[in-house]
Parts: structure tokens; C-alpha cells; sequence
């Protein structure tokens, strides 16, 4: 029995019928001679008793015209199994060598008079033995055998001459265990990947996967030498769980000019790649309060928790604290080791050394690790992790954007801190995670992941010279990778992805902070592709294509619910004596979805390029931005950095929606530096609270801007580009005319006067722009777009902190929400817009100049002696004076020109500043907040009873 599944393990049939009309037979009732026959043919001892052997060999599977030759597998329960998959396997025709059919030395398809031959291409595997066996009418009328030699052609001429014949063909190698591409050679190679395989016995097949991509990347790398056309590692659909990024180096790229694919089936679900631990559902257990708590021991710390595909929101203290004074620990080595709460409401922490200091900073979000929280009476003294938190204070940035004492705060990582559904905290020291569900929430279905992976994919080459060539990426689902480092270092950014280090003091990030991680990083590479592909649930920037990458594509993806930028271009870590080798060049990104980036990492974007030329950012639809959706360039300078010729970028066709939700000073579409032959054509934006619907900032030069649609955007352009020159702007359209120029040193530029199309009611070239924008025509009933949350589930912006913590007859007033209503109420200046920054926690009012005001209408509970406190920064300007500040209650003169201190320099440090005291009535009562003499930034007024 075992020489008997022996001989049909090692069997191959190739079958040719001569008869155009022959038609494929029912094979059930011939299966036992046939195995019989494969039994014989693999014992015999001689060319002679082999020809003896095939003169009975009489049942075949019919086949017309085509030559094929399959696999028989291994592990078939009964010989009919074996025929039926040998039958399907050839109508299918895959692993089948080249065979073709000559009569008289020619080529030809139909059989005919005159002597026929067979030809195999070279694609055999060296010492393979092909037998020929002709037969006419059931009888064997000839017979050819030859031996493969690996190179050259098989000719096999067993005697055809036309007329009602077969030929049959078979394969076999002396009794040796092969697998099909072991004995076809590469040619059309698939190696399968199934999360059911097994590594140490796979054989590439359907029926023999490998388990891992790891174990089918090595298979891969020993058979593409001898492709003649694309290597695929095919994955079944399943989830492929990974504790470690997945390393692509030069020894893994395409042979040639041939690719090695890794993908998974068209029209099969996706294979899921994943860094993370799935929480077994059984596990969940009742805390208290609400909350659930599960234990992990599989993970040691956890930034994310992804629910049923959505990000969960890490715990979160529940208002604003607003450091009041530095602290500097004795005989310390820095000047600053952490600040002050003063009469803090701060919960008390068991862990105070799991904490993270979250600032929200005009463009930026910035997190620190805490040391620790110190009591002292009323306050709260908060200890900050070294050296890290004296490199963020010290940075050297432009606009305010360190986290320095002044600033509003709040903190994450508390199992304390959870008090609202969504949130989670995970215990490091017990490895418990604990979850507050939502009331629709069913956590014994529910598919809750925690990030483990940090990173899914590494595509890196050596150096310039030796990169990683021809690798493709499709139909793959990549979730749950991690970046647990932020949890020792803290992500602070200078700006976008540029990251303030970690590890030195007072230096500024421009030409040299640090690179964020991204799940599929890329470096040191060419002609790399990914494609079709959804990157979502991770802890990270998605894609990162940063130093040498070249000719590389990633279209038709979804990039949704990240925590950094979609896909990230390019470097600014270059000055002029950079190798120019190492810019990106000749990069397309291509009919993508993004949607939801920056979770965390709230200054992230939906494209980012820095320096870097020749990237197409074409038809991509990016949403719900919290900063910029498109960001081009890098410098705050038209000048070029030594040899580089950075930009011949085009940015066109895009549809970019709903940007700068939580961060500002950006727009759909946002330029900084020399851009050379840059194009920005045929985008359509939309909703735009911010600087402008396209903004053009310090030094954008060398651009064409033309053909754009804006709708409801503030500004649907700003051109703010001091020192930038050459830049042309043309036959753009624009709901309202609201075309801002800020122009300093900006030299030669030209601007046509923006088409304005009341109520966006788009006719002609503009209607047709905005039909094309976005994701292409064709592939808009294809391409899947990106899941929606339940309307019960809140937005991670959502849980941000809208305003301080206060006490009991305590009233926050901000800035920006003056009253509304005409002549005499709100804001008054004499140009007569207000100037709203964003800054801190929200916006304020910037250049609050002498004669400006502004109203505001709230309610208190209590009549009585309120203690006025105005929140200030920036000035006075000039110095030589002091800002008088006159307030008006239920519209008299309650405080009249009173001094308002010296207030620190700085647009983001706002500290509070004690003006008097006023009496206020219960119920509803209007302050006037009048500037006398000064300028300077305005954020709120708080209001405290004390009598």
C-alpha cells in the first residue's frame, strides 16, 4: 500500500489529443487501472519493461489541443480524488510547462500530415525524465524518452504522423520527493501562504502552503532565478499574527526585471496582516463602575486599543490644568525638571510614572513622559522624564510651540482617568487591560486588538548603491502595529513628522529632527509598489518612504484611524553638503482614500512630502483632517540647498475635505520653500476653518497654481510666502472671493482674479473639475471606501478636553466666543474682522490692539463679588508701555484702565492676570472687555465668587 501512494505521489501526466473532437471522458470508473498503471511505471526496471508497461497504459484523461502537466498531491483519500483534482488542475492551467507542437519543424496548433514532434521549453529541472508515448486507437504506435538538462529545449519525436492519435507525456525523477516548482522550474511561479500551513513540510502549493511570509520569502528567493515573468507568494485569506516587523532586504528583491509579489486572491476577502494581540472575548470581567478588565499577558504596554476596527481613546484626564511656575529639582542638571498645578484638581494617580503630558500647540500636539507627581498642600509639583523633557523645552522653535509651563495640559494613561465610555487604560506591571464599553458595545463578540509589532513591514537596502528592487504589495488588510517607544521618549514635533530629539538641549529640528516610525518603511529602495491595500488601526505614520526611494507607487489603498501621516515623503534632515543620491525621486501616490490620520499624533497629515522631487499626488480623496490633508516642501526659504533640484512636484485631481479640525495654521492643500516646476491643478477643497483651502507659506516659489475649485473655505487661498517669488495663480474658482495675500518679500508672482461662483453652484470647467477630483471615475465602484463609525461611537477629537477643570461658582469665559448680533455687540476693531489665532486649547483673539473689544453674554448661579482673572500672552507691545484694560459690567464701567502686568513674550505661554473684583447679578450678565493701550494675544477671563 505504501509503494502503491508512493508511485502515485511522484507521478505526473501530461496528456495531448490529436483528435479535435475527442471530448474529455468520464474518469470514475477508470481510477483503479490508473493508479495500477502509475504503480507499474514507477517500478520498472529498464526502458524495456517501461515500454511494456505503457503499451497497457490505455485510460487517459482527454484533452483537446493544449498540453498541460500538473501535480498529483500527496495527502488525496482515494484515486477518483486524485483524477478529479488532476482534471481540474488542467482546465485551470496553472504550473504547466511550455509545450508547444511542430509538424515538419514548424509550429502549429492543429495536428496534420507530416511528422510531428513535441518541444519543452528549458524550464525543467535538470535530470527530469520525459516520456512520450503515442497511441492510435487504444495501441502504442511509438514511444520517445529524453532527460531534461535544465537548459536547452526537451524535443520529444515519438513517431506522430497525424491522423486519430494521442499523445500522452510523463514526468518523474526516480522516486524523489519534488515539489511542482522544484519540477517545473519558476515559470508563472505562485508560492501559497495559508494561516493553516506548515513551514517545515510546505512545498509552495495550494494543497502544501507555507504558514509564514517568512518561510515562503526564503522558498521565493531560492526559485526566482529561474522566473521568466513574476514571482507571486500568494496569501489565502485568514489573519497572519506577527510579534515583529517583517524585514525586506536586498537579498530578497525581484530577480531582474521580474517582481516578487506578495498579495493576497482577487475577489477573496483579504489576508490580515497583524502586529497585535487578539483579547480573547471569554476573558472580560466587571471592574466597577462600568468598566471591564481582561488580562493580556501576551503584551507588556499598549498606546491603542482597536475595537471592532475603531480606535478606543486611551484614558484622558477630564479638563485642562494650566501649569502656574517651573520646577527645578536641587542641584539639578537642568533648568527645568518639570512645573507647578497650582490648587490642582488633578485626581490622585497610583501610577503616576505611566502618565503622559499632552499639549495641544497651535500646529502640533506634543506628548512627554511623567516621572512623577509630587503632593505639595493644594498643588500638584509634576516631575518630567529626562533628558527628554529639557530637549522639548529648550528647542529651538519658531511661533511657540514648546511645552513650557503657561501652556494648557492635560494627561492620558490612568486607570483613574477613565470616567466616560471609550475610554481604556492597560496595566503594565499586571498586564490587565481595562475598557469603559459603550451600552451598544457586546464584548463577548466584540474584536478587540492591542498593538504589539512596532511596525509591520521594513523595505530597506544597505546603501545607495545596493537598494531593495521590485517588490509589490497588493490586497492586503495591515493592522494592530505598534510604536510602543513613544512611551519613553514622548513624540514632540517641530513640525508635520518632524520630530524634536529626544536627547540634546536648545537645538532647533529643521535640518535635523528625527524620522517617526511607519508601519511599511521604506529606504534605500527602487520600484516598489503597494497597492489595493487597507492600512488602518496602527500606532504610527502608515507608509514611510524617507531616504533613496525611487520609482516607487502606492495607489488605490484606504488609510483610515491612524495614529501619524498617511504616507510620508521624503527628508528634512538635508543642508548642502547632503549626498543628492539620497532624495526620493519619481514617486506616485494615486487614488487613495485617507481618512481619519493623526489619532494620536494630532499635527500628522494625509500626504506629506518634504525635500524630495518628481511625486504625483493624483486623484486621492482625503477627510477629516486634524491638521493639513496636503503638505508639499520644507525650509522657510525660496533657496535651493546645495545641489538639490527638489520639486517638479504635481498635486492634481485631488478632493480634500474637512482639514484642521484639531490643529491650525494649515489647509487642504499647504506648500512651505523652493518648489521647482511644481504644478497644483484641478483640486477641489472643501471646508477649510483655517489659513486657506490652499496656503502657500514661507517661501513657496517656483509654483503654478491653476484650475482649483474651493468651496466654504475661510481663505480659498493665502498666499503668505515671504521670500518666495515666481509663483503663478490662475483660472481658479471659489465660492466667495476671499484670496488673502500676506506678501512681505514675496517677489514676482501673478495672480488672475479668482472666478467667484455664488453658492458653489459649479457650471462647466468648474463642475467638471469637481466631478473628476477625487478618487478616478472608474474605480469609485471598486475601490471600497472606508468604514464609518456608528453614529452612538465618539470621534477621538471628541475626548479632548474643551476647557478647564473648575471649582464650584467658578466661570471660564473664552476668548473667541464674543456675542454675535450687530452694531455695538461682539468684536469691534477699526479694520473689522476679529483676529481669531488658533493656539493652546482652541483659538484666541491675536493683535488685541488699543480701542478693540469684545462682549460676551454667560449666566451665574450666584449674585454676588466675582474676582476677574484675564488670560493673557504675548507683548505688550510696545515695551515701553503697560496694557490698561477697562471692563464693563451690564454695560457700566465696572474696573476702568486697570495696569495689566508685564506679559511674557511668547504667542503660546498664557498666564492669568488679576484685573479686580466686579459684582454680578444672578442669572444672565454681559462683560466688556475693552484694550486701552498695547497689543497683545487674548484666550479667556475666569471668574471666581468670593463674596
Amino acid at each position: 500500500m505504501y509503494r502503491k501512494w508512493l508511485g502515485t505521489m511522484l507521478c505526473y501526466i501530461l496528456t495531448l489529443s490529436l483528435c479535435a473532437s475527442a471530448m474529455m471522458q468520464t474518469v470514475a470508473a477508470e481510477t483503479q487501472q490508473f493508479s495500477d498503471s502509475f504503480y507499474r511505471i514507477n517500478q520498472a526496471g529498464d526502458i524495456g519493461e517501461l515500454k511494456s508497461i505503457l503499451a497497457i497504459s490505455d485510460e487517459t484523461v482527454f484533452y483537446p489541443e493544449e498540453v498541460y502537466a500538473y501535480f498529483i498531491g500527496r495527502d488525496f483519500a482515494d484515486d477518483e480524488a486524485v483524477l478529479r483534482e488532476l482534471s481540474a488542475r488542467m482546465a485551470q492551467a496553472e504550473e504547466s510547462p511550455k509545450v508547444a507542437l511542430f509538424c515538419d519543424g514548424e509550429r502549429v496548433t492543429n495536428p496534420g500530415k507530416g511528422t510531428l514532434s513535441l518541444q519543452i521549453a528549458p524550464i525543467l529541472k535538470n535530470g527530469i525524465t520525459v516520456v512520450a508515448a503515442l497511441y492510435e486507437k487504444e495501441r502504442l504506435i511509438g514511444l520517445d524518452i529524453k532527460m531534461a538538462d535544465g537548459e536547452t529545449e526537451t524535443v520529444l519525436s515519438p513517431g506522430i504522423s497525424g491522423g486519430e492519435t494521442e499523445c500522452r507525456l510523463l514526468f518523474f525523477d526516480s522516486l524523489t520527493a519534488i515539489s511542482p516548482t522544484d519540477f517545473y522550474g519558476a515559470s508563472n511561479l505562485s508560492v501559497y501562504v495559508s494561516p493553516g500551513g506548515d513551514d517545515s513540510s510546505a512545498k509552495g502549493t495550494k494543497k502544501f502552503p507555507f504558514r509564514t511570509i517568512e518561510g515562503a520569502k526564503a522558498y521565493a528567493n531560492k526559485i526566482k532565478s529561474r522566473a521568466d515573468s513574476d514571482v507571486h507568494v500568494i496569501l489565502l485569506p485568514g489573519a497572519y499574527h506577527i510579534e515583529n516587523p517583517i524585514a525586506f532586504t536586498v537579498e530578497d528583491s525581484g530577480y531582474g526585471e521580474y517582481d516578487v509579489v506578495y498579495r493576497g486572491e482577487p475577489g477573496e476577502a483579504m489576508p490580515l496582516i497583524s502586529g497585535g494581540v487578539k483579547v480573547d472575548p471569554s476573558l472580560w470581567q466587571a471592574h466597577e463602575n462600568g468598566i471591564y478588565k481582561a488580562h493580556v499577558p501576551e503584551i507588556t504596554e499598549a498606546r491603542q486599543m482597536y475595537i471592532n476596527g475603531i480606535p478606543a481613546q486611551r484614558s484622558v484626564s477630564s479638563g485642562w490644568q494650566r501649569a502656574t511656575g517651573v520646577y527645578q529639582k536641587e542641584n539639578s542638571a537642568y533648568e527645568e525638571d518639570g512645573f507647578i498645578l497650582a490648587n490642582s484638581s488633578l485626581p490622585h494617580v497610583s501610577k503616576p510614572s505611566e502618565l503622559e503630558m499632552v499639549a495641544q500647540l497651535k500646529w502640533v500636539t506634543q506628548r512627554v513622559p511623567v516621572e512623577n507627581i509630587l503632593q505639595d498642600g493644594e498643588n500638584d509639583i509634576v516631575l518630567m522624564d529626562q533628558p527628554m523633557y529639557d530637549s522639548y523645552v529648550s528647542a529651538i522653535c519658531s511661533g511657540g510651540i514648546q511645552p513650557v509651563a503657561g501652556t494648557v495640559i492635560y494627561f492620558e494613561n490612568a486607570l483613574e482617568f477613565i470616567d466616560e465610555p471609550g475610554e481604556f487604560y492597560f496595566d503594565e506591571d499586571d498586564r490587565l487591560l481595562y475598557y469603559y464599553p459603550y451600552k451598544e458595545d457586546d464584548l463577548k463578540t466584540a474584536e478587540v486588538y492591542l498593538p504589539k509589532s512596532n511596525g509591520i513591514f521594513r523595505i530597506e537596502g544597505t546603501d545607495e548603491e545596493n537598494r531593495v528592487k521590485n517588490l509589490r504589495f497588493s490586497h492586503l488588510d495591515i493592522r494592530h502595529g505598534a510604536w510602543n517607544s513613544v512611551n519613553e521618549t514622548g513624540f514632540c514635533s517641530f513640525q508635520a513628522d518632524c520630530m524634536l530629539e529626544y536627547d540634546v538641549h536648545a537645538v532647533s529640528a529643521a535640518n535635523r529632527g528625527l524620522i517617526p516610525l511607519a508601519q511599511i518603511q521604506v529606504n534605500r529602495a527602487d520600484r516598489i509598489t503597494i497597492n489595493d491595500c487597507l492600512i488602518s488601526n496602527v500606532g504610527s505614520t502608515g507608509i514611510g518612504m524617507h531616504e533613496s526611494v525611487s520609482n516607487c507607487s502606492v495607489e488605490r489603498n484606504v488609510i483610515r484611524d491612524i495614529s501619524g501621516t498617511g504616507v510620508s515623503i521624503g527628508s528634512w534632515r538635508y543642508n548642502g553638503n547632503s549626498d543628492p543620491r539620497t532624495l526620493c525621486d519619481t514617486i506616485v501616490v494615486k487614488n487613495n482614500y485617507i481618512t481619519r490620520i493623526g489619532q494620536e499624533h494630532m499635527g500628522s497629515l494625509g500626504l506629506g512630502v518634504y525635500y524630495a522631487k518628481n511625486v504625483s499626488l493624483l486623484h486621492n480623496d482625503i477627510k477629516d483632517m486634524p491638521y493639513s490633508g496636503i503638505s508639499v516642501g520644507w525650509g522657510w526659504s525660496e533657496k535651493l540647498l546645495g545641489s538639490y533640484a527638489y520639486g517638479g512636484h504635481t498635486i492634481s485631481g485631488n478632493r480634500v475635505e474637512s482639514v484642521c479640525q484639531e490643529r491650525y495654521d494649515g489647509g487642504q492643500i499647504y506648500t512651505l520653500g523652493h518648489l521647482s516646476d511644481s504644478v497644483i491643478s484641478r483640486n477641489y477643497v472643501i471646508d477649510s476653518r483655517d489659513n486657506g483651502g490652499i496656503y502657500l507659506d514661507s517661501g513657496s516659489s517656483h509654483l503654478v497654481v491653476s484650475d482649483n475649485v474651493a468651496k466654504a473655505c475661510r481663505q480659498w487661498l493665502f498666499l503668505n510666502t515671504t521670500s518666495g517669488t515666481d509663483t503663478i495663480i490662475k483660472n481658479n474658482y471659489s465660492d466667495m472671493n476671499n484670496f488673502r495675500v500676506n506678501n512681505g518679500n514675496t517677489t514676482n508672482y501673478q495672480s488672475e482674479e479668482t472666478k467667484v461662483v455664488e453658492g458653489a453652484a459649479w457650471t462647466g470647467e468648474s463642475a467638471e473639475i469637481v466631478a473628476a477630483s477625487g478618487i478616478e471615475a472608474h474605480l469609485r465602484s471598486n475601490l471600497s471606501k472606508p468604514m464609518e463609525y456608528p453614529a452612538w461611537r465618539k470621534s477621538l477629537y471628541d475626548y479632548i478636553p474643551q476647557s478647564e477643570i473648575l471649582e464650584e461658582n467658578e466661570y471660564l469665559i473664552e476668548a473667541e466666543n464674543y456675542m454675535d448680533g450687530g452694531s455695538g455687540v461682539g468684536f469691534w476693531r477699526p479694520s473689522g474682522t476679529p483676529m481669531i489665532y488658533a493656539q493652546t486649547n482652541g483659538v484666541v483673539i491675536g493683535s488685541f490692539g488699543p480701542t478693540h473689544w469684545c462682549k460676551y453674554s454667560f449666566c451665574v448661579e450666584k449674585a454676588g463679588t466675582y474676582k476677574i482673572e484675564l488670560r493673557s500672552g504675548a507683548g505688550p507691545d510696545p515695551l515701553s508701555k503697560v496694557p490698561l484694560v477697562t471692563v464693563e459690567v451690564n454695560d457700566a464701567v465696572a474696573i476702568e484702565k486697570a495696569e495689566h502686568a508685564t506679559i511674557p513674550a511668547s504667542w503660546e505661554s498664557f498666564y492669568g492676570y488679576h484685573l479686580g473684583k466686579i459684582a454680578l447679578r444672578e442669572g444672565e450678565n454681559t462683560i466688556k472687555i475693552l484694550n486701552e493701550q498695547c497689543y497683545w494675544t487674548y484666550d479667556n477671563f475666569k471668574l471666581t465668587l468670593v463674596e
